[in-house]
């Protein structure tokens, strides 16, 4: 028979429960601690409405809507609903809105020490508008409409690109296939999706 050391035992039981008082217990005899709530679910993006999705800054394309219904964007301020297709057509030939399969994105990169072509624009100007304003205005006086603005900037420190070196951040924009022309001849070109880490302009 081999005897094992008291204090070998002792250690034993150490590991294995809790120390309370001055008594060891044993780790069969402690209770598990209970979960706060066995029935929860991470909400996840497709639980929520349209509105809430593109206010936690989901690129409005990737804006899940529920079976059966289609993805619109209203025009005036950008903001997505989803609803059933006879209705969003309509809505469609009224001008209030465009489709999501009827959009197109664009992506620009600028050089490092050169403005962009909105800043330029509105720089004699003075305007108070801020960087996301100025897109949409710019674009406007083009006769394009911005639904949406994306980039990839993130105000961390890093050494930037040499002067004129192209940027190391770019630019998206979501426009109607109606002004997908008129981007191209901008020179902004076509693509078929965003970087999932772009974030709306002016946020950061």
């Amino acid at each position: 028979m081999i005897l094992v050391s008291s204090k070998f035992l002792i250690l034993s039981m150490l590991l294995s429960g809790l120390l309370v008082n001055g008594l060891i217990i044993p780790s069969f005899a402690v209770q598990p601690i209970p979960q706060v709530c066995d029935s929860c679910q991470p909400m996840v993006a497709h639980e929520w409405s349209p509105l809430k999705q593109f206010k936690v800054g989901i690129p409005l394309p990737n804006i899940f809507c529920k079976s059966g219904l289609v993805l619109v964007f209203k025009i005036s301020d950008s903001s997505p609903a989803c609803m059933k297709s006879e209705t969003g057509q309509k809505l469609v030939e009224r001008g209030w809105g465009v489709l999501n399969e009827q959009t197109v994105w664009f992506e620009y990169t600028g050089i490092e020490c050169q403005k962009t072509p909105w800043v330029k624009s509105f720089e004699p100007l003075g305007s108070q508008l801020d960087e996301r304003g100025v897109i949409i205005d710019y674009f406007e006086r083009q006769g394009i409409t911005i639904i949406q603005s994306f980039w990839t900037y993130y105000a961390t420190a890093h050494q930037p690109p040499a002067c004129g070196q192209p940027t190391d951040f770019s630019y998206y924009f979501v426009v109607p296939e109606s002004d997908a022309n008129k981007m191209t001849s901008l020179g902004y070109k076509k693509v078929d999706n965003v970087p999932s880490y772009a974030h709306a302009v002016g946020k950061l």
